[in-house]
């Protein structure tokens, strides 16, 4: 593996794991359930 091969794959390994964070968080966001709520009481 070159040293720029290696650079590249570290890149990709670290835009995937900030990228999965980004989702997770945006998941567990307490504001994300409080407009869930009355939208599904509403149907």
């Amino acid at each position: 593996m070159t040293p720029t091969a290696r650079w590249a794959a570290a890149q990709r390994r670290r835009r995937q794991v900030i990228n999965q964070v980004i989702i997770d968080r945006a998941l567990r966001d307490p504001r994300r359930h409080e407009e869930a709520e009355p939208q599904a009481a509403a149907k």
